[in-house]
């Protein structure tokens, strides 16, 4: 056996010796448990239905983005010559 395996093993072994056993314990009280009363939770009403800017925001810079890796993918296909492989020689 390798030395390799055998320090894998061991270590393997004491691992699973060291790990500690394990065990359940009953409730204190397991009769006389009651649960929480219930929290009621409002949402909170709208301010305005006018336009949301900051939803704007994010969609004008998704776009912005998108156009982006767009532009770059066409630069890059340009760059690489993809188009002249497919025309015949």
């Amino acid at each position: 056996m390798s030395s390799i395996k055998r320090l894998t093993t061991s270590l393997v072994v004491a691992g699973a010796v060291a790990a500690p056993a394990a065990s359940a314990l009953p409730a204190s009280d397991p009769i006389n448990v009651s649960p929480d009363s219930p929290t009621v939770v409002q949402a909170p009403a709208p301010a305005s239905t006018g336009f949301d800017w900051d939803d704007a925001g994010i969609g004008a810079g998704g776009a912005l983005v998108i156009a982006l890796l767009a532009a770059g993918g066409v630069a890059t296909l340009r760059h690489r010559g993809v188009g002249e492989l497919s025309r015949p020689g």
